[in-house]
């Protein structure tokens, strides 16, 4: 079993291996690589979409079914989730809502509320403002910089804040711009991420 593990997860090669196996799959099936996105199939006989996502993946087309069932002869599988009308599915920490002919996506559950309770400002303890940054925001103690444990959560709020960025795309200039700051981050640096998140 720890020969079996290590291969599969414990060699940095294990990604690429995993990636290339599953794609001579996809090859066999008749699928097609997009040049646009590695990670994403098509299929053309089925007209289904597959999107990869390290070992998650999300299918989407006419004949779904009969696709899932020939890559289950593959490689092992496991349904979690139908995205039927009305109903919702997680993937990759985002919730999959199917209404009519669109998708609605949002993120999980207390996603944004642990982004805030990590900074304190949960809890209703922060007042809400109208902009999502301000480069005018200064601090009066001057320039110092940030601990190791404020650092650490800085590079963490930052993070996720960028992996908000597909679903809300209106915080993507100013998490750009907190990004710049992630290798020494300065209490003024703090305080535009608390700004930003009290948006």
């Amino acid at each position: 079993l720890w020969r079996l593990k290590r291969p599969l997860y414990g060699l940095k090669t294990a990604p690429k291996a995993w990636q290339d196996h599953f794609a001579t799959v996809v090859q066999e099936l008749g699928g097609t690589r997009m040049k646009s996105d590695s990670n994403l199939y098509y299929f053309e006989k089925a007209e289904v979409y597959l999107l990869v996502y390290v070992d998650d993946l999300l299918m989407t087309g006419r004949d779904v079914d009969t696709l899932f069932a020939q890559l289950s002869e593959k490689v092992l599988l496991k349904a979690t989730g139908r995205l039927d009308e009305g109903s919702t599915v997680k993937f990759l920490g985002r919730r999959l809502q199917r209404l009519g002919n669109s998708i609605r996506i949002r993120p999980a559950e207390n996603y944004i509320r642990q982004v805030l309770d990590e900074l304190g400002l949960g809890d209703n303890k922060s007042n809400a403002v109208n902009t999502t940054g301000n480069n005018n925001l200064k601090v009066t103690t001057g320039v110092s910089v940030l601990d190791e444990t404020e650092t650490t959560k800085f590079r963490s709020c930052v993070g996720k804040l960028m992996w908000l960025i597909p679903i809300r795309p209106d915080i993507n200039y100013a998490t750009k711009e907190l990004s710049r700051s992630l290798r020494e981050p300065t209490v003024e640096d703090q305080a535009k991420l608390k700004h930003r998140l009290r948006t």
